[in-house]
């Protein structure tokens, strides 16, 4: 399968680098036989829309064109930290254009769309991102 990898880091000035989440994609793709035909990465808030996150507005050209048949992030909130609604939309477009998507990294969850979604774990992903914010906030802050 051709495989696109989104990767963000808010900032490069803390710390964060994006090269943590591509180093485990690329095994995940080496091991599972793929081809990974395109990395975008951003530098930038995954509050941002699409509008203000180049890489991400050139995925989804490049979706729309199937230049790849997965996109395949980390985790939800590297993919967007829009909300719900619409991460939830952007996940919807990448299946209009027939691309599925997998995210990486869940505790106890599996999210793709390379198998019918079951929407009713939808709320759990999402509560576990809720969760994993709010325990990032709390390292930050040395709040136990």
């Amino acid at each position: 399968m051709r495989i696109a990898i989104y990767a963000r880091v808010s900032t490069d000035d803390k710390g964060q680098n994006p090269e943590n989440q591509l180093i485990e994609l690329r095994q995940w793709c080496a091991r599972a036989g793929h081809e990974i035909v395109r990395e975008y990465i951003d530098l930038e808030s995954g509050r941002k829309g699409t509008d203000k996150r180049k890489q991400f507005a050139a995925l989804f050209e490049d979706a729309s064109k199937r230049t790849f048949d997965i996109m395949l992030f980390w985790s939800l909130d590297r993919f967007s930290r829009e909300g719900m609604v619409p991460t939830i939309m952007h996940l919807q477009r990448l299946a209009s254009y027939g691309v599925g998507f997998r995210v990486q990294e869940l505790r106890n969850q599996r999210l793709d769309n390379l198998q019918p979604l079951d929407l009713w774990h939808v709320p759990a992903v999402f509560d576990d991102l809720n969760s994993r914010i709010g325990n990032a906030v709390r390292e930050f802050l040395g709040i136990d």
